[in-house]
């Protein structure tokens, strides 16, 4: 076994001599002598001692400690202070280079040797594990390297590869490590795809010493590419005791795969979105806007970056609406539940420049990181509620025309029906006249009998006058039929007043908005606005419900209903009994009180609806009738002012050659449902 070299730094040449006798004596070699701290140093990297025994105070820039400091730290030597005292600052300025010994002067030969002694044992023992543990560090590095499912390779500082495990291989296809490393010599042109990636990680790594997460294309055995993460660093290579770079691949060509799909789906939901005619966004739980649409941003005003990370409702609702709406916003965005959730309803909105207009929005609500988000679709229906007031208005309008359409068609009718009584009200008039003149000739005799009577000269020519005037006049005649004649007369002219009623009734405007109406009244102006149309071939009969209370109903709209379904129901009669002389169907019409609805059935006995056509009777221009007895829109309208207008429902039952029933449904509340059973 060799002997210890002890490097000693001594300025007393005495002392320094007597140290280096004890230490040959000792059998240590003293690998040499000096005097000052930068002497020493310049001996340690020369000689390479064993250990270094310093004096601590020594002539010069540089003392023991500083000497000790720099051989500690740059050639891992241990060193033992010598000193003849110790102050404070002195003697924590020695430990922090941590000794393995301190010798205070005046020392012996024991004390010497024996702290030499114990200074390499201690150094030796700590380098026996440090040995130890490095080596167990190696052998668990180099499992980990060749068991790790992450590809680990080597390479020199030019970049040929020398080393790689078992997972690189594999990641780049290949099927051993052998075939990679005779393959693969050098890995910046082998091995990357892309040159100038090779460039760049290999001047990262020569600018810092690592790179993270670098992303590049790499070859593979068979030619093909993949995606790879790449961390490398400037390491040590044990067995070759030089420096290397050392770089771990991890195959992401998946992940960039989803990345690139993910991209493309975001362009193509981002393309979607703004391509949308209606006005997208989205809000977190509070309100803040997340995602802003062009087709919004239209409409209100506000550009993308004025809208993101604002308050929804503080932008486009407006200020007498924001408390309520913030408060039923934050309700249903707490539970992602509500009435508004997935229904599509009409508010206001207030664009940018504070001007109020309509809006359709639909509310929807997607759970995103354990909280609920909105997702609101806006559309402006100005245009659509222009056009609803104008059709509203020329819907009120064509139906007073229809209903005038209708008193036209029906003036040959009407004509006749007020002819009746009024033709006998004229005879019995003309009659009146007539019996009059004889009245009026009987009452002037007897006038003159009177004033004779009162002279007391009635002569018998005057007598037989008033006999022949009496028998002239037939007064008991006229006294049976004056009054006949006048109450026929009165009776005609009721007649004459009630048709009038009821056309006006049937024919006026009246209100649009919903009003409590006796229906059964308004049925009766109806059948007699119409009855010329159905008294040569039906007889009609009424059932009314004296339960059923005012119904809300449009007056003239709802006349329009009963006369359409009448006269539709006097055509399919005529058209089963033809020309049968004397041959009348029955048209019923019964109301009934069902609690929350009034029905009215209306009933006829004619041929029925063939099944083939029940699906299409509600069509509007649809109709089995010849040309000019029918447009095809009577039934139209009758839906349309039932269902949509009346929020009621109207349905029929029929059978061929019994007849059909048409019934008619309306709420008795003021908000009505909407449902159709045809």
């Amino acid at each position: 076994m060799s002997k210890a070299k002890i490097l000693v730094l001594e300025d007393d040449e005495r002392l320094g001599t007597y140290i280096r006798k004890c230490l040959e004596q000792c059998d240590y070699e003293v690998a040499d002598l000096v005097d000052t701290g930068q002497a020493a140093v310049d001996a340690a990297w020369n000689t390479l001692p064993d250990l270094a025994l310093l004096d601590i105070y020594v002539p010069g820039d540089m003392d023991g400690i500083d000497a000790g400091a720099i051989i500690r730290r740059d050639l891992d030597i241990p060193v033992v202070f010598q000193t003849g005292y110790f102050d404070e600052d002195t003697l924590e300025r020695a430990m922090n280079v941590d000794p393995l010994g301190y010798l205070l002067k005046p020392f012996n030969h024991l004390n010497l040797q024996t702290t030499i002694d114990n200074a390499l044992h201690q150094h030796r023992a700590t380098l026996k594990r440090t040995r130890a543990l490095v080596a167990a560090m190696e052998k668990r590095y180099q499992e980990m390297f060749e068991n790790s499912p992450l590809g680990i390779g080597r390479m020199d500082l030019s970049g040929h590869l020398v080393n790689a495990n078992a997972s690189l291989a594999k990641t780049l296809g290949y099927e051993s490590v052998q075939a990679l490393m005779e393959s693969v010599e050098n890995v910046g042109t082998d091995m990357f795809a892309d040159a100038e990636d090779s460039r760049s990680i290999f001047d990262l790594l020569r600018q810092q010493a690592l790179v993270s997460a670098f992303e590049s294309r790499l070859r593979c055995a068979n030619g093909s590419e993949i995606w790879g993460s790449i961390n490398a660093r400037l390491t040590k290579d044990v067995g070759r005791m030089e420096d290397c770079y050392e770089c771990i691949v991890q195959d992401i060509t998946g992940k960039r795969k989803a990345e690139e799909a993910l991209r493309i789906s975001e362009e193509r939901l981002t393309c979607l979105v703004n391509a949308a005619r209606d006005g997208i966004s989205m809000t977190d739980g509070t309100g803040n806007v997340l995602l802003w649409n062009q087709t919004i941003q239209k409409i209100t005003g506000y550009s993308e970056a004025e809208a993101l990370g604002k308050n929804l409702n503080e932008l486009i609702t407006p200020e007498r609406y924001r408390i309520d709406y913030q408060k039923a916003f934050v309700d249903w965005l707490a539970s992602a539940t509500g009435d508004e959730i997935g229904q599509t309803i009409e508010s206001t909105a207030m664009r940018k420049d504070h001007t109020e207009f309509p809006v359709e929005l639909s509310l929807s609500a997607v759970r995103q990181n354990g909280h609920w988000t909105s997702i609101g679709i806006l559309r402006d229906i100005s245009e659509r509620m222009q056009a609803k007031t104008e059709r509203d208005h020329m819907e009120v309008t064509l139906r007073q025309a229809q209903k005038l359409e209708s008193i036209g068609q029906l003036a040959a009718g009407i004509a006749h029906e007020i002819n009746t009584p009024t033709q006998y009200v004229g005879d019995n008039t003309r009659f009146l006249l007539d019996a009059f003149r004889d009245v009026n000739s009987a009452l002037q005799t007897y006038g003159q009998m009177l004033d004779a009577c009162r002279d007391d000269s009635v002569s018998p020519d005057l007598i037989k006058r008033v006999e022949a005037v009496l028998h002239s006049a037939d007064l008991d005649y006229l006294s049976s039929e004056i009054p006949k004649a006048i109450t026929q007369s009165l009776d005609g002219i009721e007649r004459i007043a009630t048709i009038v009623r009821a056309m006006k009734n049937f024919s006026h405007p009246g209100s649009k908005d919903m009003t409590p109406t006796d229906i059964h009244r308004a049925i009766q102006n109806t059948l007699i606005v119409c009855r010329n149309e159905y008294k040569y071939v039906a007889d009609v009969a009424t059932q009314f419900d004296e339960s059923l209370p005012l119904v809300p109903c449009i007056p003239g709209d709802f006349n329009q209903v009963i006369m359409n379904l009448v006269i539709n129901a006097a055509h399919a009669i005529a058209d089963k009994v033809g020309s049968q002389p004397n041959a009348k169907g029955k048209i019923s019409i019964a109301t009934h009180n069902k609690g929350d609805v009034a029905e009215i059935r209306i009933s006829d006995t004619g041929a029925g609806i063939p099944e083939e056509i029940q699906g299409k009777v509600y069509d509007p221009f649809f109709t089995t009738k010849d040309i000019g007895r029918g447009t095809g829109q009577g039934l139209a309208i009758c839906h349309a002012v039932i269902v949509q207008q009346h929020k009621g429902s109207i349905r029929f039952e029929s059978e061929i050659g019994k007849g059909t029933t048409f019934v008619v449904c309306l709420p008795l509340d003021s908000v009505g449902r909407n449902e159709e059973v045809a």
